[in-house]
């Protein structure tokens, strides 16, 4: 039988995603093999001083969606104002414009958390981290990965990463987006307030709020099912 005058199969979206500080890439490949069969998904390192997010970007034949967890989507944020021609959605998780609060942005964090994540990371940088990741689990304990999947990065990239949080405020760029965009926030972040995401979904058009209940800020490694039906959505609404 002749295929003649069938449609050509639709190819797979570009999906470019970014974790969170203090995790690897490969900490997200579980989260990924359930994104492959929809989307053309690649890992990118959450790192400020990392040039291949705005690489691909720029070298993408097509636009792209872009996806970060946390510091991830602060970066997203970021390149997607840099380039948004490029970015033809964007899906952030557990994130936030600005990270540290401030005289008229009460949802962040006392900038003294960060030079106490610092000190700690130069001293006992293992202990830090975990004691961190505990801190993304709550209210629950935390995911064990499997051994292939654990990793911590180097020191000199988490306190680069600290150093954009305690300095960066993306508020006003991502007011100057104008794709669609979708907020997922744990109503139990304890890293995150989820009034920082209300924030984004209040003061933005065409943003979609998804609070989650009784989840914290390791969204992407405890549900990834959300992650996956949130892009799913947001690949809906651009077609």
């Amino acid at each position: 039988m002749s295929d003649h005058g069938a449609s050509p199969a639709r190819a797979r979206p570009t999906l470019l995603f970014i974790p969170g500080w203090g995790f690897e890439p490969r900490c997200l490949e579980s989260l990924i093999e359930r994104l492959r069969g929809t989307f053309e998904t690649t890992l990118l390192a959450a790192d400020p001083a990392y040039g291949e997010l705005s690489r691909r970007l720029r070298e993408s034949p097509s636009e792209v969606l872009l996806a970060g967890w946390s510091l991830g989507g602060m970066l997203a944020i970021e390149a997607a104002s840099r380039q948004p021609r490029r970015v033809a959605g964007l899906l952030l998780s557990g994130s936030t414009a600005r990270f540290c609060s401030g005289g008229d942005f009460p949802f962040g964090v006392e900038e003294a958390k960060i030079r106490v994540l610092m000190r700690g990371l130069c001293k006992d940088p293992v202990g830090t981290l975990e004691r961190f990741h505990r801190d993304c689990a709550l209210p629950h304990e935390p995911i064990v990965l499997p051994e292939g999947e654990r990793a911590f990065p180097e020191v000199e990239i988490l306190l680069r990463g600290l150093e954009y949080l305690r300095s960066t405020d993306l508020r006003e760029a991502w007011m100057g987006l104008d794709m669609p965009r979708t907020v997922l926030h744990g109503l139990e972040d304890r890293i995150i307030s989820w009034r920082a995401g209300d924030w984004l979904a209040r003061s933005s058009a065409r943003v979609r709020w998804r609070p989650v209940e009784d989840a914290g800020h390791d969204l992407p490694l405890r549900r990834p099912d959300l992650v996956l039906r949130a892009l799913e959505d947001l690949m809906d609404e651009l077609t």
